[in-house]
């Protein structure tokens, strides 16, 4: 007898907000699998109001002050002194996180209507997304300020997941069904179209540090719907990880570019194409090794460690979802070794933000009901740990070994999602927040962080 699931509940950035309050060998381990989807409240409605009130003030001036006094002096928490500094408030179509250089000098952040949910899965009936606008800003240390760069950029533009000092990947459904992934210059606007052809080429993130990078990305045929996670080194070589029964999505590689993680979607036949697939989901970690054939050249190698996540309905959505949140390039310390081979992931069934460990397949759990964290390594230990958004605060956890459990300091008073900048000579957070004035906006500020 077969079972019923319940229906799935995709999720956009405003409905995260509001679930939070405000608006070698292979390892393996077995967990328990569920049915339930992602528990994220129905926020359809919610969400549907917020739109209208959205396009209601498409056309309104964007309040020019500042939206909150600047803290001058340090704060104090349990474990970390903090400064914050209120940039001004980012319009944003409420589905996509913006994307931040890793200097912390630009900002690209998408307006309009929002694209389909195909289009953000990158499935068959993805639309070329006309209506969408990407927009540059530059960073100062107290204000943003709106640049011409996306005034250049062509129509049908999508934001990427990740960038590097140069620009930031983008992405373009063409009219045959194909995708496109380029890099936009930050300061002109012009795009660099790195990956072609007739092939869906989709979630890209970059890997390693540089103005040249590997890259890695998935890929399929038009037409099918398993995908291949393929890595393409400094070089332009590229290897892949792909299987006649498993579809790799979400590439993301650890800190030090040693490991490359992936969600792994092994399909349920269902019979009716009018309903989104379900199937099985685990996380796999790949090692990125060097090519003995090239001198400086790099591939992947085989699947190093594996964990189950559940069975889903909208096993695509889930997929998203582990990673959406998550900060591709996220800058760690050389130093703390607790963050550079490591994942920071959403679980998509316990609802709960998590740290995947290859070594041993592990998940360190983070903050309760937390639906996203950034790694922190400052100097000392005591300051070493994870930024996590967590219903009504953005919380910071302390990075411990074994079973220990520390407890989580709130650091904001409300539920921001943080970005690490790795600007000299002091790294500081970048974080986006719901803005309490109107729907279609963030929250934007800069937090210094210090040892006590």
């Amino acid at each position: 007898m077969s079972k019923r699931h319940q229906p799935i509940r995709r999720c956009t950035l405003a409905a995260i907000f509001a679930a939070t309050g405000i608006m070698g060998a292979c390892v393996t381990v077995k967990e328990p699998r569920v049915q339930r989807g992602i528990p994220v409240r129905d926020n359809r409605t919610a969400a549907a109001k917020a739109d209208a009130q959205s396009r209601a003030v498409a056309n309104a001036q964007r309040p020019t002050g500042p939206v909150a006094q600047p803290v001058t002096s340090g704060v104090s928490t349990a474990h970390v002194q903090i400064s914050v500094a209120p940039l001004g408030l980012l319009r944003y179509n409420a589905q996509t996180l913006p994307l931040v250089s890793p200097d912390g000098h630009y900002l690209a952040v998408q307006e309009g209507e929002a694209p389909t949910w195909d289009t953000l899965l990158a499935t068959d009936r993805a639309e070329p997304a006309d209506q969408v606008r990407t927009l540059t800003y530059s960073l100062g240390e107290s204000a943003l300020t709106r640049t011409d760069a996306g005034t250049n950029l062509p129509t049908g533009i999508c934001l990427g997941r990740d960038a590097i000092a140069e620009g930031f990947l983008v992405e373009s459904v063409r009219p045959d069904g194909a995708r496109w992934i380029g890099l936009c210059n930050w300061t002109t606007g012009q795009v660099n179209w790195l990956v072609q052809g007739a092939a869906v080429s989709s979630h890209a993130s970059l890997v390693g540090a540089g103005t040249h990078p590997a890259i890695a990305y998935e890929r399929r045929d038009r037409g099918t719907a398993r995908a291949s996670i393929v890595f393409r080194d400094a070089e332009g070589f590229e290897s892949t990880l792909a299987s006649a029964d498993v579809s790799y999505a979400y590439p993301t590689a650890s800190p030090d570019a040693s490991t490359l993680f992936a969600c792994a979607i092994t399909f349920i036949a269902s019979g009716d194409a009018s309903q989104p697939p379900s199937g099985s989901l685990d996380l796999v970690a790949v090692r990125i090794m060097e090519d003995a054939s090239r001198p400086g050249g790099r591939k992947l190698g085989s699947i190093i460690a594996q964990r189950p996540l559940g069975v889903f309905p909208d096993v695509m959505a889930a997929a998203h979802q582990v990673l959406a949140s998550t900060q591709p390039s996220a800058w760690c310390s050389p130093h703390a070794s607790m963050c550079q081979s490591s994942l920071v992931l959403t679980h998509p069934s316990r609802g709960r933000a998590a740290v995947f460990n290859p070594a041993d397949a592990a998940l360190t759990w983070l903050a309760d009901k937390s639906v996203g964290a950034v790694a922190w390594a400052g100097a000392g230990a005591a300051d070493q740990g994870y930024f996590c958004t967590a219903p009504r605060e953005l919380v910071f956890q302390p990075f411990a070994s074994g079973d220990a459990q520390p407890s989580a300091t709130r650091i904001l008073p409300s539920p921001y999602v943080a970005r690490v900048i790795a600007a000299q000579p002091e790294p500081y957070l970048l974080c986006f927040g719901p803005s309490k004035q109107r729907p279609d906006e963030l929250e934007v500020l800069r937090v210094g962080i210090g040892s006590k």
